[in-house]
């Protein structure tokens, strides 16, 4: 299995990197804690053709896609289908394949060309209550394998073979797309803890990771290089401790730096007590450039363990702040799952390289 993106949806109130549309933010995706529960965080759709997407790098043909949420609809009496998924390919483009919620709670699945390729059986899809839902698809198939789960990964709530996956034409699957399809009040919706893989680098995958907690971890202190300018005063810390929500002031506080080879490596709070597992550390920075000219080197997410760096490129920036999220899965001393000590005593920074 190959790791592609995760979104908790739990760590602050706006988000570029998810483009969004007629959806309510605000106490619906807040962070907590502790709550870990889906939709403690969570996006929520309020209005007919709500939408929601983001891409990722192509999962090539014949390879699966494993896509998998949390969603919970509001209660309300519907007559009518409403879509909430929809797969695609090309950045968009082509359509690959889309899941509709039916009036009796059902699942259906269409192809790449609209038509109808199943329905469950079962009414899976009960409102007012947190599902989480599995759809694994054979990408650029004219015939593939389309698996839905619905709250287990042992008797999937729909099973289909042979179903159309390429919109005539074969190719990979780069982008989902949440939407609001119906007009009735009991199709909106809530979203939260969205994980994707691909079906590459051998393995399987046996159980959902289920509910997951994100904890925002803010700049402290000091603790390793400094070479950026403050703003004012000497805490390069202090120029980057505000959360990324509605407290984050813009250019009220920052570091800023104007030749390459620079880099910051600041303390974190600690994480609670209690912690057994995790996942992942997310570096996420609001950075833009001063001026529509090239920057003066590649920006970088930069994580320091026990005397071991790594770093995360953030990619092309902007003239206004954007958020940008770099994923480290693996603690780069010895590139082995993380522990709580070693998250606690992580250096965190930026660097141009």
């Amino acid at each position: 299995m190959t790791y592609i993106f995760d979104e908790p949806m739990s760590g602050y109130t706006t988000h570029t990197d998810l483009p969004t549309s007629g959806w309510s933010i605000g106490s619906t995706w807040t962070y907590s804690n502790t709550n870990g529960r889906h939709g403690v965080g969570g996006l929520q759709c309020t209005s007919q053709n709500s939408s929601l997407s983001r891409g990722f790098p192509v999962v090539t043909t014949n390879d699966s896609v494993y896509v998998q949420f949390a969603i919970k609809w509001e209660t309300g009496a519907r007559t009518l289908e409403a879509a909430f998924l929809v797969l695609y390919n090309d950045a968009g483009t082509d359509e690959c394949l889309r899941l509709i919620r039916m009036p009796n709670n059902s699942v259906r699945v269409q192809n790449a060309a609209g038509a109808v390729a199943g329905t469950s059986a079962g009414v899976p899809l009960v409102e007012g209550v947190w599902h989480v839902i599995c759809v694994k698809a054979e990408i650029g198939k004219a015939a593939g394998l389309v698996d839905v789960y619905v709250n287990d990964l042992v008797t999937p709530a729909l099973t289909l073979a042979a179903v159309d996956l390429t919109d005539g034409v074969a190719t990979g699957c780069d982008m989902l797309f949440f939407t609001q399809g119906g007009s009735e009040a009991g199709s909106n919706y809530s979203i939260s803890d969205i994980f994707v893989w691909s079906s590459t680098g051998g393995g399987t995958w046996g159980s959902m990771i289920g509910d997951k907690r994100a904890y925002l971890l803010l700049p402290t202190g000091e603790g390793g290089t400094i070479e950026w300018t403050p703003l004012s005063g000497t805490d390069n810390a202090l120029m980057v401790d505000d959360p990324l929500s509605a407290q984050f002031d813009s250019d009220t506080t920052y570091n800023s730096v104007s030749a390459a080879a620079k880099k910051d490596e600041l303390t974190l709070a600690n994480l609670p007590t209690g912690i057994v597992s995790i996942i992942g550390v997310v570096s996420v920075l609001s950075v833009k450039k001063t001026d529509a000219g090239a920057e003066v080197g590649a920006l970088s997410h930069r994580i320091y363990s026990n005397a071991t760096a790594a770093t995360v490129a953030t990619g092309a920036l902007t003239t206004g702040y954007l958020n940008y999220p770099g994923m480290f899965l693996l603690d780069p001393d010895g590139a082995i799952a993380w522990t709580k000590a070693k998250v606690d005593a992580l250096l965190v920074g930026y660097s141009i390289p």
